[in-house]
C-alpha cells in the first residue's frame, strides 16, 4: 500500500508539473533589429544607440485647466472626460460593485502623477496643450475635445459604444500654416489595478507574432522592451483588462510601457512623425474580462482567458458555470453543480479504472507467492506472472492505466483553479451565511471542504480498503 500510494502522488505531482511547465506557460523569444518582424518585442535602446530611445517624458505647455469635465455612459459603464487633456479622469462599472456596493473604480492614479495618468492622454515630443474644450454629443456617448499649438489644431473624439466596454478614440491633427515643426504625438493608456484586491497583479498584455494569443510582460522586462507596430497592446490585472484592439490608420508605430510602481503601469503607443493632416480612430476594451464581452467586442480576445492545450476544456468549464448560475442564482451552488457534472463524465474513466484496480488485487496473492517461489530466477518469475496475467485476462499495466485515468481529474482541477483567479463573477458574490465574497479565502473552509468532498465520492470499484490513497488525496490538494 506504501508503494501504491507513494507512486500514486509522486505520479500526480509531476503530471501538474508537465502541465504547468510545458503546456500553460508562454515563452517569449526575441529576435535581433535586423530581423524585427511587425509586433515583435525589442530590447530598448539607451540614448547612444542609433535607434531613437523610447520617450517616457509626459510635459504640457499648460500647468491649469480647471475643472470642467463632461459624463458619457452606457448601460454598462461609465467614464468622466476633464478638459484637462480631454482625457479620461474616472472609469466606473455599473454592473460590478465593490464591497460598499458602490460601483467599481477602474482608475487609482498616483497622487504625485495624476494628470499623466489619465485615460487616452495626448503626449508629444515637446509640451503638449493641457486646455481642452470640450463638446458633448447628444447621445450621451461622445464627446469632442479641442485643443490648439502655434503650428498644429488638435481634435480628439471619444466615443463609447452600446452594450460594450469598447471605446473608439479618434485623433486628428491639422496643420495651422504651410510650414509647420514635426509632430509625433503619443497615447498614454493607464493599466487596470484595484487596490482592494490584495492578491492583485498587473501586467502588460501584448498580442503575440502568430496572432492566436498574448504574451504577458512583468518587472524589469516592462522598462527593457518596446514593440514594434502592436496590433493589440494593453495590460490586465486580476479581473479587467484595458487593450488596443483596432488600429485601421496604423497609427501605432512602437509601443512601451512606464511604470511608476508594481500597481501603477501605463501603455504608450507612439505615432509616426507628422507633417500634413492625418486622422486616425483607434479602438479599445476597457473592461471586465468575461468572456461574453471580450468576444463582443473582440474575437482575439477571448485568448485572455481561453488558451492552451486545454482551451476548449477551459471555454466548456466556463460556459457551463454561467449556464448553471442562469438556473441557480448563485455562483457557490454552481460550482458544486460543475464539480458534479465533471465527476458524472468521468464516471466511464473512473470505473474501467476501479475495475483494473481491483483486479490486480485479486491476484496480489498469487503474484507474492510467485515472487518468492522464484526469487533466485528472475526470468522465471516474469514468464509466470505473465502466464498469470493471461489467464486472468488482466493487463500487467492495470495499475499504471489506473493511476493515469486519474489524469483527466488533475487537468481538470488545476484548470478550474485558474478559471476562479480570473472570474469576476466571483468577486464579492455571496454564497450562503458568513461567505459574501467567494473571490476571497473562506475562513472556515467550507467551500473547499465541499469540493473535496465532491470529488471523493467517486465509485472506483473494489471495497473502500482497496481504494487508492491517491484517489483521496488529490481531490484534497485540488480543494485547497
Amino acid at each position: 500500500m506504501t508503494q501504491r500510494f507513494l507512486t500514486s502522488v509522486l505520479l500526480a505531482f509531476l503530471t501538474v508539473f508537465l502541465l504547468n511547465t510545458f503546456v500553460f506557460k508562454r515563452s517569449q523569444k526575441q529576435q535581433n533589429l535586423t530581423n524585427l518582424a511587425v509586433g515583435q518585442s525589442y530590447r530598448l535602446p539607451s540614448t547612444e544607440d542609433l535607434t531613437r530611445p523610447a520617450n517616457r517624458s509626459i510635459t504640457f505647455a499648460d500647468k491649469d485647466a480647471g475643472d470642467h469635465a463632461v459624463t458619457l455612459q452606457n448601460n454598462l459603464f461609465s467614464v468622466k472626460v476633464a478638459a484637462a487633456g480631454g482625457s479620461i479622469t474616472h472609469l466606473s462599472y455599473s454592473q460590478h460593485k465593490d464591497a460598499k456596493g458602490e460601483n467599481l473604480k477602474a482608475l487609482h492614479k498616483l497622487d504625485a502623477h495624476a494628470l499623466e495618468q489619465q485615460m487616452f492622454l495626448l503626449a508629444g515630443e515637446g509640451d503638449m496643450p493641457l486646455v481642452y474644450d470640450l463638446e458633448q454629443g447628444e447621445d450621451q456617448q461622445t464627446v469632442l475635445a479641442h485643443a490648439r499649438t502655434s503650428d498644429w489644431n488638435i481634435t480628439k473624439t471619444l466615443r463609447l459604444h452600446d452594450d460594450s466596454y469598447k471605446i473608439d478614440v479618434t485623433c486628428s491633427f491639422e496643420p495651422r500654416g504651410s510650414q509647420v515643426e514635426e509632430l509625433r504625438p503619443r497615447l498614454i493608456m493607464p493599466l487596470p489595478y484595484q487596490p482592494g484586491i490584495t492578491r492583485d497583479r498587473v501586467v502588460g498584455t501584448v498580442g503575440n507574432l502568430k496572432g492566436n494569443g498574448f504574451d504577458q510582460v512583468a518587472g524589469s522586462s516592462m522598462d527593457e522592451q518596446a514593440w514594434m507596430a502592436p496590433k493589440m497592446f494593453g495590460g490586465s490585472n486580476t479581473y479587467f483588462t484595458n487593450m488596443m484592439i483596432g488600429d485601421a490608420q496604423h497609427f501605432a508605430q512602437r509601443a512601451y510601457y512606464k511604470q511608476y510602481d508594481d500597481h501603477h503601469v501605463s501603455a504608450i503607443i507612439e505615432g509616426p512623425a507628422l507633417t500634413k493632416s492625418e486622422t486616425f480612430t483607434l479602438s479599445f476594451y476597457v473592461g471586465p474580462k468575461k468572456l461574453e464581452y471580450l468576444t463582443k467586442a473582440d474575437l482575439r480576445l477571448e485568448s485572455l482567458l481561453v488558451s492552451g492545450w486545454f482551451w476548449f476544456v477551459t471555454r466548456f468549464l466556463r460556459q457551463m458555470l454561467q449556464l448553471l448560475y442562469k438556473y441557480c442564482h448563485n455562483y457557490g451552488l454552481a460550482i458544486i453543480l460543475l464539480a458534479i457534472l465533471m465527476r458524472l463524465l468521468l464516471l466511464p474513466l473512473t470505473w474501467r479504472g476501479g475495475a483494473h484496480m481491483e483486479k490486480q488485487q485479486k491476484l496480489a496473492p498469487q503474484m507474492s507467492y510467485i515472487r518468492k517461489k522464484f526469487r533466485s530466477d528472475p526470468q522465471k518469475a516474469h514468464d509466470e506472472m505473465m502466464a498469470l496475467y493471461r489467464r486472468h485476462n488482466v493487463s500487467p499495466f492495470g495499475m499504471v492505466y489506473g493511476i493515469f485515468l486519474m489524469v483527466p481529474q488533475i487537468i481538470f482541477m488545476y484548470l478550474f483553479n485558474r478559471i476562479s483567479y480570473s472570474a469576476i463573477e466571483f468577486h464579492n458574490a455571496p454564497f450562503y451565511g458568513w461567505i459574501t465574497d467567494l473571490s476571497a479565502k473562506d475562513p472556515y473552509y467550507l467551500l473547499p471542504l465541499l469540493f473535496a468532498l465532491v470529488m471523493i465520492a467517486q465509485p472506483m470499484g473494489g471495497s473502500q480498503k482497496e481504494k487508492s490513497m491517491a484517489s483521496y488525496l488529490l481531490p484534497l490538494v485540488g480543494a485547497g
